[in-house]
């Protein structure tokens, strides 16, 4: 089953290499969002953790809501210092692959502690199909 992570990998790393330049080297917010069964969320909680935990990425934040009868949406929010391709990779091999998982989806955002003078362009969403903005100083 090496080929299935193998394929999403490639997948993430063309919809994260659309970062902008500007953005590459600051920490950066990842907001995952995820819905999955009621009685799932225990695991699932776990399998973000795992994913979002590691060498320069910090959860910061995991939170959940009932939303429809029998499923709950589950909110998690990691600092990224460095390329965020990796943790989205095991983003999606460990959450995204669940059978108890329904829908995931993430939005990365520039931090609010980038240091003073640096320059953020917007970044870009899985769902963007167009690059970023253009990052002026």
């Amino acid at each position: 089953m090496t080929v299935l992570p193998r394929l999403l990998m490639g997948s993430v790393e063309r919809l994260v290499g659309r970062t902008p330049p500007a953005a590459i080297g600051a920490p950066v917010h990842a907001v995952v969002h995820t819905v999955c069964d009621d009685g799932e969320e225990p695991r699932v909680r776990a399998l973000l953790r795992q994913a979002l935990g590691g060498p320069g990425v910090d959860l910061l934040h995991l939170h959940s809501r009932d939303t429809d009868p029998g499923s709950t949406a589950l909110e998690a929010t990691a600092a990224i210092a460095g390329p965020v391709t990796a943790t989205l990779g095991r983003v999606l091999t460990l959450v995204w692959l669940d059978p108890g998982v329904h829908a995931v989806r993430w939005d990365l955002r520039p931090s609010d502690d980038t240091p003073p003078g640096r320059c953020m362009a917007p970044l870009p969403s899985h769902a963007d199909s167009e690059e970023g903005a253009p990052c002026t100083p």
